[in-house]
């Protein structure tokens, strides 16, 4: 979970916080660049007021040669029909496939 106030300059995180189009294009890139086998699967998208929720999963090898496997759920915050804030829990497995781990 990440928590992040412009307001205060206080970043609490314990994963990455990305802020602009231009860090999430970076960070699209280095996925790109570093993974491998990469799937998603099972999308299931629904709106709730002003948010849309979407959940997936994702597997593949990381940047590091271990397999892992992710259930992700995105939160996008919508105001006036544009996504204003978009918030990415994922929980699984990483590595946890090789025999020696």
């Amino acid at each position: 979970m990440a928590h992040a106030s412009r307001d205060t300059g206080e970043i609490k995180a314990s994963g990455k916080i990305l802020f602009g189009l231009e860090a999430m294009v970076q960070e699209v890139r280095r996925r790109q660049a570093s993974w491998r086998n990469l799937k998603y699967e099972n999308l299931v998208e629904r709106a709730a007021g002003d948010f849309i929720l979407q959940m997936f999963t994702a597997c593949g090898i990381d940047e590091k040669d271990r397999p892992f496997h992710v259930n992700v759920e995105d939160v996008y915050c919508v105001s006036q029909g544009l996504i204003t804030k978009k918030d990415t829990y994922w929980k699984g497995m990483w590595g946890r496939f090789h025999k020696d781990n």
